[in-house]
């Protein structure tokens, strides 16, 4: 069998009412299955198989389950709006697969090795594809690089809460000045209506 480019990965937002998730990425088994939510502020927990969440698994063969569906939660409210939920694999990295010398094996085996090893690569791909990098030349390293994009995050975020305090700022001193010159205005003409 050969082993189609797949997303390793899939995300949802929750919407107050589902609670079936499906994926289409194939696993050996069910707790082969990954979950981790986060709420709105992006606060993520990892789930735990059996006790927080279920596998439907789908249609099974030599290639293992072809995708399936999460069922979370098992008890409680469904996501709200505005949390996510990822559905990820999580084939373990062991190699099951014994071929002694002198001794009969079917292609399937074989096949079915070489498949798991294909799948562990694409979570791998997956997972590199969500990381930081840098360039092979760089003596930075990418959990530097994290915290000076965290830093210039919280710069940004801090500048505009000062911005937005100094046009709020801007505006009362605007107002207080439209005030003062409509004063200003009507005095003069009470001032001209007097002489």
């Amino acid at each position: 069998m050969t082993v189609e480019a797949r997303a390793q990965r899939v995300l949802y937002q929750g919407n107050g009412t589902a609670v079936e998730f499906p994926f289409d990425f194939a696993v050996y088994a069910a707790n082969q299955v990954r979950v981790v939510t986060a709420d709105a502020f992006g606060n993520e927990t990892e789930r735990a198989h059996g006790a927080e969440f279920s596998v439907r698994l789908g249609a099974g063969g030599v290639g293992g389950y072809a995708g399936g569906t999460v069922v979370y939660p098992l008890s409680g409210a469904p996501l709200a709006p505005g949390e996510k939920i990822a559905v990820l694999s999580a084939v373990p990295s062991t190699q099951d697969k014994s071929f002694p010398n002198n001794t009969p094996y079917f292609q399937e085996q074989i096949e079915g090795g070489l498949d798991k090893a294909t799948r562990l690569i694409q979570q791998l791909e997956a997972d590199v594809a969500r990381s930081i990098k840098v360039p092979p030349t760089s003596a930075e390293s990418p959990e530097d690089m994290g915290a000076e994009l965290l830093g210039a995050r919280d710069e940004a975020v801090a500048a505009a809460e000062s911005a937005g305090g100094a046009l709020v700022g801007a505006e009362a001193a605007r107002d207080a000045a439209s005030g003062e010159v409509d004063r200003a205005a009507r005095e003069a003409d009470r001032a001209r209506d007097e002489a």
